[in-house]
């Protein structure tokens, strides 16, 4: 596990706002803390994992279901229809716009984005997560992709 400064303006010791341990897959007794930057308000993870240790929580399971993707999609499309309502400035934003979703998974985000005219991309370390959808899925690390 790594601290780090605030991903966005580099701020030192973000304020804990609350902490939890894995309760899905129950990986590990590590807890995470989500902390509040003092100087620009981002909220972030510190401690993390580090670039080495993320694929340890993320077992086989978490990329198996039992879901085909019509009903993955219905989820998802729940999923982002209640997003944006809460997000005005992402429901307004101009469709030409790109959507770089890190850590995409399957790409159930980006297939639904696609659908509202977005140009979509994601980043997903796992080569277990295979998609079923026609979405730009860079396997691999952020630092890798182009």
């Amino acid at each position: 596990m790594e601290k780090i400064n605030c991903p966005l303006c580099g701020a030192r010791d973000g304020v804990v706002l609350f902490k939890r341990k894995d309760l899905v897959y129950n990986i590990s007794d590590d807890y995470f803390s989500v902390v509040r930057c003092p100087a620009c308000d981002l909220s972030y993870v510190s401690p993390r994992p580090t670039e080495e240790e993320i694929k340890d929580f993320y077992p086989d399971l978490f990329y198996r279901t039992n879901l085909d993707g019509q009903k993955l999609l219905h989820r998802q499309c729940l999923a982002t229809h209640l997003k944006l309502k809460t997000l005005p400035d992402v429901s307004v934003m101009n469709r030409d716009s790109r959507i770089l979703d890190i850590g995409c998974s399957r790409g159930e985000f980006l297939h639904v984005m696609k659908s509202f005219g977005f140009d979509v991309y994601g980043v997903e370390f796992n080569e277990r997560a295979v998609s079923p959808f026609d979405v730009n899925i860079f396997h691999g690390t952020l630092n890798e992709a182009a």
